[in-house]
């Protein structure tokens, strides 16, 4: 079929027509059982979404309501896992500074950072083969067991970096698993404002990470660095408790499925661009969240404090910029206001960050990037629903988070070799040494925005810039 003919209508509104394999729906026509759902179809419920249309934005979303009580929830979630995570830059700092982990090198650190990100999204298709066989809540309630545990069994790590590498996996394991989940019950609830919905939720790791930067820098200068990982576990338990009590699905009345991998989807031109975004963008995030405290303290010569400041502008970048960039979203077209908002983020480490030789520029780029570099996170979701439908989104975003696993893996890794080679093959000094790194991420950024832009082509079948999609 014609990539015009199965386009969605250039606008807001999910797609009336869901780009799943032919096959399987004439396997619904014959009344083969639907992952997930088989129990589903069968409702009493008049509400319930027929399987012969998508669901609509005026009909079948509250887009409000109890919705908003599930932002909150996802929100707290945010804030207690990926605020932790974007946090673990004043780790990196306080560990290159501080030597502890005997015959541990700055890469093998760099590689602690960067598994955080690539497990969480490897973990993905087994979230969601918990969530079909068993219950949505087996994952969220053993994600967060993970995430609580991984933290406070890292504090009793003191001099074995291979294990507290372990206890790190533990606690990407658990980001994964309550992530892959929680990000389609919320859309679930919300369709013309979905966009900004999710932007609100994904901003929860901004102020987690605003409030974990800080809380991380008073334990690590006033207590050490074991007591750092017990509080923010113990402050991640008690996050996630409310995700766990208050959340709650509509997938019964949309009939949402939850399909572990379904290799069927790269054969969509539009998603295998959606995954060459995400993909280039895990080569560039990793570098902006952790790195710019790095160059700071160890380009600038600046204190461990500037350092934790300036990750606190990234975590206010974060809290400011998703909401907005999800109500941009929302006005402009996701698709188009995704593409802005990942060139934004390469503007900001070619044009800002690469020439910052003070604080306050470093400062505005700081907040640049916690503005636009999680783009990928704050509207993946939202962006997958318009081009697969609601209820394909789910098996969609499994497969598109393990596609982009191995940029994830030496995303920081990259980062800090280029740092290493420029100092030690190059002998640049200052912040000279961190160049490379910066135009890296810069031209992935970039290359990111002309990928998606592919997505924007195919779904509304020509290259118009401007057209709203």
């Amino acid at each position: 079929m014609a990539p015009d003919k199965m386009a969605p209508p250039a606008s807001s509104a999910p797609s009336t027509s869901t780009m799943v394999p032919d096959d399987e729906f004439k396997d619904k026509e014959k009344g083969s059982p639907i992952p997930d759902a088989e129990c589903l179809a069968s409702s009493s419920d008049p509400d319930d979404v027929p399987l012969d249309r998508e669901p609509e934005d005026h009909r079948d979303y509250p887009d409000g309501g109890y919705g908003w009580v599930i932002v909150i929830c996802g929100f707290l979630l945010n804030f207690s896992t990926w605020g932790v995570n974007t946090a673990f830059g004043i780790y990196l700092a306080y560990d290159l500074e501080n030597p502890r982990f005997k015959g541990a090198r700055d890469i093998d650190f760099a590689f602690i950072g960067s598994l955080s990100l690539s497990l969480a999204l490897a973990v993905a298709p087994f979230s969601n083969f918990l969530a079909r066989t068993y219950h949505w809540r087996i994952p969220l309630m053993t994600g967060s067991v993970c995430v609580t545990a991984g933290q406070i069994l890292a504090g009793f790590c003191t001099s074995i970096w291979q294990l507290y590498l372990t206890q790190g996996v533990l606690f990407a394991i658990g980001l994964g698993m309550t992530m892959v989940v929680s990000g389609p019950i919320v859309t679930q609830w919300f369709g013309l404002k979905r966009a900004f919905a999710v932007g609100i939720v994904s901003a929860g790791s901004g102020g987690g990470a605003l409030f974990f930067s800080n809380i991380t820098r008073l334990t690590l200068s006033h207590l050490d660095r074991r007591w750092a990982c017990v509080i923010n576990g113990c402050i991640s338990a008690a996050g996630l408790i409310p995700a766990i009590l208050f959340f709650k699905t509509r997938s019964t009345k949309l009939k949402v499925r939850f399909e572990p991998f379904q290799i069927s989807f790269f054969k969509n031109p539009g998603f295998i661009c959606m995954c060459f975004w995400g993909g280039f963008i895990l080569f560039a995030y990793a570098i902006g969240i952790y790195t710019i405290p790095l160059y700071a303290v160890q380009g600038l010569g600046m204190t461990q404090k500037d350092g934790s400041t300036l990750q606190s502008l990234l975590a206010v970048g974060q809290i400011v910029g998703r909401p907005l960039s999800g109500y941009f979203l929302d006005k402009v077209g996701r698709f188009n206001g995704a593409i802005v908002t990942t060139l934004i983020a390469s503007i900001s480490c070619l044009a800002v960050w690469l020439v910052a030789q003070n604080f306050h520029v470093l400062a505005f780029a700081a907040f640049l990037q916690g503005a636009s570099s999680g783009v990928f996170w704050s509207t993946c979701q939202a962006l997958l629903t318009d081009l697969v439908g609601i209820r394909d989104m789910a098996s969609a975003l499994s497969v598109l988070w393990f596609s982009i696993v191995a940029p994830g893996i030496v995303s920081q890794p990259i980062a800090i070799w280029l740092t290493n080679y420029s100092r030690d093959t190059l002998h640049r000094t200052g912040t000279a040494a961190f160049q490379y790194g910066i135009v890296f991420a810069g031209v992935a950024f970039f290359a990111s925005s002309v990928s998606l832009y592919g997505t924007k082509r195919y779904i509304q079948g020509d290259w118009k810039v401007f057209k709203r999609c």
